[in-house]
């Protein structure tokens, strides 16, 4: 069990450091609007479509502006120009009894691995259980806002996070929560 948790610990400290990094170090810059995009000839803001996307035993319903990437020591991400969404499965091998766990326990577990960023206590909504917390690069400077949901699958436990700078939380949490109802696992 302490092997696990120091296990868990570690992946989940060294997958947070990886993920924040921006990608080339660029500097993020916000939508004008998360509900519209440019305009067109008669100057009519189109609304964003959104796309849903399956990898590796997730789907996740996001918008066209999401591209799929690779990070390092997860299942499968995604990103706008403002948002990342990273995601990553736990296979029920990984422990013994793990597939016994309620969703419960394994939210706990994960809020234990990040003590270090003070996350909220997970509390269940609908059928995830999400907790927040927020990560300082040290490097950029920057803090960004984690939203994390847990889910528990047929074969594995999955956690989605969906990361954004920190004064932008509030233009997109509708986003994440809308979002996170739309993963299937």
């Amino acid at each position: 069990m302490k092997r696990f948790l120091a296990i868990l610990i570690l992946a989940t400290t060294l997958i947070t450091t990886v993920s924040c990094k921006n990608n080339n170090n660029k500097t993020y810059k916000p939508p004008e609007n998360t509900t519209t995009t440019t305009s067109d000839e008669n100057n009519q803001a189109e609304p964003i479509k959104n796309k849903t996307f399956t990898s590796n035993g997730l789907t996740i319903t996001l918008t066209e502006d999401f591209r799929k990437i690779s990070l390092p020591g997860y299942t499968v991400c995604y990103k706008s120009e403002s948002v990342t969404v990273i995601a990553l499965r736990e296979s029920f091998w990984f422990e013994e009894g793990m597939k016994d766990w309620p969703l419960s326990e394994y939210a706990r577990r994960v809020e234990v691995s990040n003590f270090q960023h003070s996350p909220t206590i997970p509390k269940k909504v609908g059928d995830h259980m999400i907790m927040e917390y927020l990560f300082y690069d040290y490097i950029d400077h920057i803090k960004y806002h984690y939203y994390t949901c847990m889910y528990k699958g047929t074969d594995a436990f999955w956690t989605v996070q969906f990361i954004c700078k920190r004064d932008e939380i509030a233009q997109h949490k509708p986003d994440f929560m809308k979002w996170a109802d739309s993963v299937r696992v």
